[in-house]
């Protein structure tokens, strides 16, 4: 899905959230056991803090990286036949210096391909899962409930046309559906984000190493 799709989505479930808020207190007001407002937003919000375009952009910089480092590796002297007999005229040590940096590099190829598939993974994932919360959202805010508009309901239960178990079993099955959905996104989204810290770990082959003059996570290799 593209980022356009999924804000369009976002915006529009934030309109559906509102509607949501306001059958709730036609829910508690016809005695459906319903959370307060302000626990129903702090959920969404919890959820919607997740910026799943930076991580996408993450994935696009890292896989930038393999292919500019990938392309550099032609120009090690020991990666190429004709450099590698100029070079062996310098002598073994220099030679075996000059190796073991190739040797290093392509290691370091390994981490950034596997760090970049790893975050596309997690990228692609929290998308799914934010489109199939979204839409979530979207319904346990459709505007018509039993029949009448939301900012009518309370109208329809005073007249008669709706009995107010009935709107209140509608509500509480949206606000079931909704606790659901928000648990199921909220641990869904924290298990990748987990996942990819710990692959992350252990492309590294042990905690980060941090960088004390920029703040950069360390390549395998590079401590």
């Amino acid at each position: 899905m593209s980022n356009t799709a999924l804000t369009a989505m976002r915006t529009r479930s934030l309109e559906r959230l509102d509607s949501f808020c306001t059958l709730l207190r036609v829910g508690r007001d016809c005695g459906a056991i319903v959370p307060d407002e302000d626990d129903v937003r702090k959920r969404y919000w919890q959820i919607d803090r997740v910026n799943v375009s930076a991580l996408a952009a993450d994935a696009y910089t890292l896989a930038g990286a393999h292919h500019t480092l990938a392309s550099l590796v032609v120009q090690i002297p020991t990666r190429s036949a004709s450099l590698r007999n100029a070079w062996s005229q310098v002598g073994d040590s220099i030679l075996g210096v000059v190796t073991a940096h190739g040797d290093r590099v392509d290691a370091d190829l390994i981490v950034l391909r596997d760090w970049a598939e790893a975050t596309v993974a997690a990228a692609s994932g929290i998308e799914q899962l934010l489109t199939t919360w979204y839409r979530v959202v979207d319904r346990v805010g459709e505007p018509l409930v039993c029949g009448v508009p939301a900012a009518g309901a309370a109208e329809a239960v005073r007249t008669g046309t709706v009995s107010p178990s009935l709107l209140a079993d509608d509500i509480s099955a949206r606000v079931t559906l909704f606790d659901t959905a928000a648990d199921a996104t909220d641990n869904g989204i924290a298990e990748m984000l987990r996942v990819l810290g710990t692959a992350t770990d252990d492309l590294a082959g042990h905690e980060p190493v941090t960088d004390n003059r920029s703040g950069y996570l360390a390549l395998a290799g590079d401590e």
